[in-house]
This record gives C-alpha cells, structure tokens and sequence, in this order.
C-alpha cells in the first residue's frame, strides 16, 4: 500500500472513530467546539505531521474564508433564521454563536491541508501568495464590515424568506467559475468533496440528533437522510460545495499561477 492510500485509510477511520465516540458518550456532553475539533483537528494534525504544509497558504485562506467572509455569514445565518443554535453562550452581539466561527476555520485549514497533501505536495509548491490575495481581502473586509453594522443596526434590513438560498449562493460562485472554465479541475476535486461531505453530514446528523441546532426558516425543500432532515441549502452549500468552493478561492486569489 503506497503512503498516500494509507493517509486515504487514515483519514477515513479518523471520521469512523469520532462517529463511534459521540455514539456512545451522552448528549449532554456534546457542543459545536467539541465536534468542530474532534472531526476537524486530528486529520488536521495528522497530514500535518505526516508531511510539511505551507502554512502561509492556509493561514492566509483561513483568514479569508475562515474569518472575513464566515463571520458575516454566521450573522447573517442567525439573524435571519437559516439555522438556529441552543447554546445560550459566546454569543458575539448577543445574536449569533462565536464558535460556529472558529469551526469555519478549522474546515477551511483542514480543506487546504487535505488539498496541498493529495493534490500538490509539498516539494511542488511555489512559495508565496499571489498578488491577488491583498485586493480580495480589502474587497472582502470592506464588503463584510458593511454587512455586519446593517446586521447591528439595520436588521430588518434582510429578509428572511429563503435567505439562506440567498446567501449561501456565494459558495456556488466559485465553484461555477470553474466548472465553465477549468471543468476537468472540478472533476478532479470529487474525491476530496466525498471525503468532506461524510464529516459534514456526520457533524450535520450529530448536530440534530443531539439537539444543537435546528433548521426554522424558509427553504426551498428539504433532504431526509438517515432519519434527520434538513435544507437542501445545508446539503448543497455546505456539504456538496463548501470543500470544493474554498479549494476554487484558493487557486483564484491565493496560490500564484504556477500551481495552477
């Protein structure tokens, strides 16, 4: 067995065993930090340790994706009833719950590391991040402090009939860029997009099952599976696209060309 399918194997009895763990330990001991970190930070810690990373690249994509553009769309999540989470603490504002924050930013590490890992290793990259990186983030930091004093001050400014439909489109964006201009590459990210929806669908069925967060809004139907249900939206944007949308950002405005 090469060393690249033992990593395969690896990663897959990492989810295996965070499904058997939170199977047998009672609900009541389970919260968003706790599954954000246990589905999230071994295989994180594993390829790391397995084999160099540039951490530049994934600081700089945690940053924007993580951070920039998740804090908004967590606001944005809460206030107008695409989700709704239990835990009455680390509520930022007093409306929506930090650490769905910090679990964006461990899947958007995670997504890089699993992408340099299989996809480019290490001793391929090209050191540094691409000009286009400081413009995005200016862009983008201008773009989410806007959202978030409407969201402070003018909350009834966003409607809430269909909202996550409407703003968790921006995870389709990317990835449609790319299935126009570069679809061989699109296909090329379908392993890794199964490897993540089985984390996410299994964050996701832990999530309703234990009663963390439900689903109260308006939506364009749902998916059962399993024996829970939830959004179409939540299926599409995060557990097929999310994986996939961040590695597009990632060769649009971080990486530089040659590791196209």
């Amino acid at each position: 067995m090469t060393k690249k399918k033992i990593d395969v194997l690896v990663l897959f009895i990492f989810i295996i065993l965070t499904n058997v763990f939170f199977y047998f330990i009672d609900d009541v001991l389970i919260t968003i930090p706790l599954g954000s970190f246990l589905f999230l930070g071994p295989p994180l810690l594993y390829l790391s340790l397995r084999e160099k990373k540039d951490w530049i690249k994934i600081l700089a994509t945690v940053l924007v994706i993580g951070f920039v553009v998740g804090l908004p769309f967590t606001f944005l999540g809460e206030l107008t009833y695409a989700w709704t989470i239990y835990a009455e603490n680390w509520r930022l504002f007093n409306v929506f719950y930090f650490p769905v924050v910090i679990g964006w930013m461990l899947m958007t590490a995670l997504t890089i590391a699993v992408y340099q890992h299989f996809y480019i290793g290490f001793n391929n990259k090209v050191r540094g991040i691409s000009n286009r990186f400081k413009p995005i983030v200016i862009c983008l930091l201008i773009i989410s402090t806007l959202i978030i004093v409407l969201c402070i001050y003018w909350p009834n400014i966003f409607t809430k009939k269909y909202s996550y439909l409407i703003f968790g489109s921006i995870n389709f964006i990317p990835v449609a860029y790319y299935i126009i201009k570069r679809p061989k590459f699109i296909i090329s990210l379908l392993p890794l997009g199964l490897y993540f929806f089985m984390i996410y669908f299994s964050m996701e069925y832990i999530g309703l099952t234990s009663g963390l967060w439900a689903f109260n809004g308006s939506y364009i139907g749902e998916v059962y599976l399993f024996g829970v249900n939830f959004p179409i939206e939540e299926f599409v944007y995060w557990m097929l696209l999310f994986a996939i949308s961040t590695i597009c950002c990632y060769k649009a405005f971080i990486s530089v060309k040659v590791e196209h």
